[in-house]
């Protein structure tokens, strides 16, 4: 399985169906325009190529990918204390965490290049807060409609808030509408039962 999401969705799914984390795209944020960008240029993408910020960010570690990719590792955090990088619950903290992150980020990319699948991606729109630079239901129609104008031959699943005519997205592959309180379980359960991603869930240990 190689899916990749717009937010921290997948590293849930991930972690659901007990799979190791086999690409860089894992509890990140990357905005509507990042995330086009990497669905319709995926195969001209250099992900080797990657540029962090001048200025070291304490609070979510931003990678650059290709000068074409922003994707904000907003898990990864600073603590100037940690002798050694400790987690809590999905969070990691680190006096170093842009090092922590590119270290994470070639480690899943290795394993993303050897294993060859083909991506399969997740639009979602969970985030409401118009003030975080993601797909976000104030702005996901539009994307998807600009998605639907370009021959992408990637499954793409769109879990939304929106309830939708699936007829009027022909790209699409399969479509999730989720209350929002019940988000990351109602997308994971229907994500695994669908069979779209080619595995049978179960919990991690």
């Amino acid at each position: 399985m190689n899916l990749i999401c717009n937010n921290c969705a997948s590293g849930f799914i991930y972690q659901k169906a007990g799979l190791e984390y086999n690409n860089p795209f894992m509890w990140n944020l990357i905005s509507a325009e990042s995330f086009k960008a990497l669905i319709c240029l995926w195969n001209q993408i250099n992900f080797a190529s990657i540029k962090l910020p001048d200025t070291a960010p304490l609070k979510g570690v931003p990678i650059t990918i290709d000068h074409r990719v922003e994707v904000k590792y907003i898990h990864i955090l600073y603590d100037q204390t940690a002798t050694e990088p400790y987690k809590k619950f999905v969070d990691v903290y680190s006096n170093a965490p842009w090092v922590y992150a590119v270290k994470k980020y070639f480690t899943r990319l290795k394993r993303m290049m050897s294993f060859k699948e083909c991506p399969i991606f997740l639009v979602s729109d969970d985030h409401t807060n118009k003030t975080v630079d993601t797909v976000r239901p104030d702005n996901s129609i539009q994307l998807m409609e600009e998605l639907n104008n370009v021959k992408i031959p990637y499954k793409i699943v769109w879990a939304t808030q929106h309830s939708i005519s699936a007829e009027k997205f022909s790209n699409l592959d399969l479509t999730i509408t989720h209350p929002t309180n019940q988000y990351v379980g109602t997308v994971a359960d229907e994500l695994l039962a669908s069979g779209i991603l080619g595995i049978t869930g179960q919990h991690s240990s």
